[in-house]
């Protein structure tokens, strides 16, 4: 068995199907392509010359600008999964940090950064008229008031940053599914001092509180401080689960939701397969996160 017949078997396609995928063929389904991208991921199949093809015939390269730091905790991972959906295509990846990239047939954005003109791009993050990966940051809060009332907490609280929308908007959606009361809810900056501010806050407007939701890892570790502070036990007075799953927070004992950032390389790579290929493209995917379970 050929190893494009073994993609077409992963795949469940015909062997033709995989042929016009991996040669930027018409006539394919977007169904079909995705998992015909998929299955060549898992099994590692390396084209000869498909990924010329898909690439327009150009450089084959795939150029990676990091114009902003939110991404540096999951870097590595998020590169490690870029790289290998590209070099199973027989693309080759070309980082820049905050620089323009040149000579590449399409861009992979985090942040800001210099693109060439008439490049495709799709950018990690929300962003406006490109195609985006992001975190499912809905789910997560989802998932964060799940944990918490499986613990048996009713008087859940949220701490929210300027940029916590979806986080926020998931902690609203679990606390509703749960018939809690959402009610307790305190806006911060994005330092740990003022996720101490608002543990303050939500400790004297609410002595019963015994469940928070943090929307991000750096307000947590405030809000952390403030509770061992004032002699609460962590989590059995109050539980605590932050967002982000920083590196710190595996040594704080922080149960967090955490970013698959490798998935996150993988989704956007295969986003810019299918840019390359010409065929249509969704204007963005969600990776969902998981839970990262620790003492608090």
């Amino acid at each position: 068995m050929t190893r494009l017949e073994e993609v077409a078997l992963e795949a469940g396609v015909s062997k033709s199907t995989v042929s016009r995928v991996v040669n930027g063929g018409p006539y394919v389904s977007a169904r079909a392509r995705s998992a015909v991208l998929a299955a060549i991921d898992r099994l590692g199949y390396r084209p000869n010359q498909a990924a010329r093809s898909l690439a327009g015939n150009r450089t084959d390269c795939v150029g990676l600008v990091v114009g902003d730091r939110s991404f540096d905790a999951g870097l590595a991972d998020l590169l490690r999964g870029v790289d290998t959906v590209l070099s199973g295509l027989g693309l080759r990846l070309v980082v820049s940090t905050g620089a323009s990239v040149d000579g590449v047939d399409g861009v992979l954005r985090v942040g800001g950064g210099g693109v060439p003109a008439g490049v495709p791009v799709v950018s990690f993050g929300h962003a406006v008229g490109v195609p985006y990966v992001a975190v499912d940051d809905f789910s997560g809060g989802v998932a964060a008031v799940r944990h918490l009332v499986g613990r048996g907490r009713r008087r859940i609280a949220a701490i929210a940053g300027g940029g916590d929308v979806d986080r926020l908007n998931g902690w609203y959606r679990g606390m509703g599914r749960a018939g809690l009361s959402a009610d307790l809810v305190v806006r911060a900056e994005a330092d740990p001092a003022s996720g101490a501010r608002a543990m303050s806050v939500l400790l004297s407007s609410e002595p019963g509180l015994d469940g928070v939701f943090v929307g991000s890892d750096v307000l947590a570790y405030g809000a952390l401080e403030v509770l061992r502070t004032r002699g609460l036990g962590v989590p059995s007075d109050v539980a605590v689960v932050g967002f982000g799953d920083l590196p710190s927070s595996s040594v704080v004992g922080l149960t967090a939701v955490r970013p698959d950032h490798e998935s996150l390389g993988r989704s956007a790579a295969h986003l810019m397969a299918t840019v390359l290929s010409g065929s249509p493209v969704p204007p963005f995917t969600l990776v969902p996160p998981s839970l990262v379970l620790r003492s608090t």
